[in-house]
Parts: C-alpha cells; structure tokens; sequence
C-alpha cells in the first residue's frame, strides 16, 4: 500500500499522515511558516523561524497557540533540515582530476 494511502514502508504510517496537523491553528501555523520571509538565516540555509512575521500573519490567532506550535515545530524542521543537507553532502561527487594525457611535455 503506498504512503499515499497511509501506509508507507514495513508497515509503519506515512510520516505525511503521522505528522499532520490536528488543528485548524496547526494548519495555520503550518501554512504561514512555508511562506517566503517566515524563516531567517544565512543565505540560502534557514537557521530559525522569524516569530515576528508568523504572528503579524496571523493576529487572528492568541500569541500563546503560535509560541506553542512554533516551539514544538521549529526545533524538529531545523532537525530535519540538517539530516536533509548532510545526505546532500553525502550524495555529492566528488571533485577528481583529470587523467594526464599521453605524451605530455613532461614526459
């Protein structure tokens, strides 16, 4: 049975279903940290979630439900991020030198 459809790999949930949010709040959270300018950071690699710019998205929402969710959310996206950039590294080639040609000067 596919991921797609519950169930992934040796029988255990899809992580998609395992960690969906559970709230319209969740939701919320979830939307407003993906969109551009919710996270801060050097370059192209976020480092923390901008706090100010999700709770000015979502003023609708009491400050404590945000802090909450973003507590809970950021420590395992920055986690999950770090896991993804060092297979990245992993699966990288590796920079090689081209042979020396036959018959080179420095023969």
């Amino acid at each position: 049975m596919p991921c797609s459809q519950g169930v992934a790999i040796k029988g255990r949930r899809c992580p998609r279903f395992e960690h969906a949010c559970r709230t319209a709040e969740g939701e919320e959270v979830w939307d407003a940290v993906q969109r551009p300018g919710a996270w801060t950071g050097g370059g192209m690699i976020p480092r923390r979630v901008d706090r100010l710019a999700v709770h000015a998205r979502l003023s609708h929402i009491p400050v404590w439900i945000i802090e909450t969710l973003l507590d809970a959310f950021e420590p395992a996206a920055l986690r999950a991020s770090a896991v993804a950039e060092e297979k990245h590294e992993k699966a990288k080639p590796s920079a090689r030198r081209a042979p020396a040609e036959e018959g080179s000067e420095n023969d």
